[in-house]
């Protein structure tokens, strides 16, 4: 039996409701648009056409790609933050809406302070640090990432009239920094921050992505004690460190970051504690 696209949709829709609740009907259009190579203008205006069994074919493939699990981000391969598209895939951390506004906060405190050296730790995909530097003019930026599949990731990311301002650095920041890099004037970094017990808990969509990525410790804390103690020293005096943290993280992160410097918390778009601002003193 044929099918228009508006038919189609609305299977699709009906498909991913057990999974995907209230984002059904967006996470259907997504994976229509993908599969038929076309954007909403073109499938609003195809509405009534049938589709050929090829990509019923397809759309069905998808969907059944997303209800056993497979993140919508990872189906379609890339996704967008702050306004620009990144490549995404098993083995990264999906950029995620808070990340967004951890970028813009340190972006605008960067311009502010005229930064023009700056460390992304755990850069992952590397939007943070491609995205500081396109909104930073003249600023470089260093990619910390330890792990080979989100290396790759963030290496294909970055466009080529950035390459002379981003740099991939393969390193664990868990470790001592690496030799050779100029000192930062910024650092930024959504470093993990679940707690070991929890990361279990998560959903099935967030399981599939890289606990490496998620797993902050017994409290979550781990990651912001070593870049304490191995990374903030390279800060000048009056340096910047810009931090994206669990809503009920930021009392301890302040006490943590306390002797360091001036801490400012900062709330996210929904007014839940989020990020953490430091000038290092």
């Amino acid at each position: 039996m044929s099918l228009t696209f508006s038919a189609l949709l609305k299977s699709g829709e009906q498909t991913l409701l057990p999974v995907s609740g209230t984002d059904a009907a967006f996470e259907a259009a997504e994976l229509l648009l993908f599969a038929a190579d076309m954007d909403r203008t073109k499938l609003l205006l195809r509405k009534n056409e049938e589709a050929d069994d090829g990509l019923v074919a397809a759309y069905r493939d998808l969907l059944s790609r997303r209800t056993a699990g497979e993140p919508l981000q990872y189906i379609l391969g890339v996704w967008e933050f702050c306004g620009f598209s990144y490549a995404v895939g098993s083995g990264v951390l999906i950029p995620r809406p808070e990340t967004e506004e951890l970028t813009i906060l340190a972006a605008e405190q960067i311009k502010k302070r005229g930064v023009k050296t700056v460390y992304d730790l755990c850069a992952g995909s590397g939007c943070i640090g491609i995205t500081l530097a396109r909104l930073c003019p003249g600023v470089r930026v260093f990619c910390i990432e330890k792990y080979p599949a989100a290396l790759s990731f963030l290496r294909r990311n970055i466009p080529k009239e950035l390459r002379d301002r981003v740099f991939p650095v393969e390193a664990d920041v868990l470790l001592s920094p690496p030799d050779g890099l100029p000192a930062p004037e910024c650092i930024v970094s959504n470093p993990p921050y679940i707690e070991s017990a929890v990361v279990p808990t998560l959903s099935r969509e967030v399981q599939k992505e890289p606990h490496s990525a998620l797993d902050g410790g017994a409290d979550g804390l781990t990651f912001y004690r070593v870049i304490l103690k191995n990374w903030v020293p390279l800060l000048p005096t009056g340096g910047l460190a810009a931090f994206e943290c669990g809503e009920k993280q930021t009392a301890a992160l302040s006490a943590l970051f306390a002797g360091a410097g001036t801490c400012d918390v900062r709330r996210d778009l929904y007014g839940k504690d989020r990020f953490i601002l430091l000038l290092k003193s």
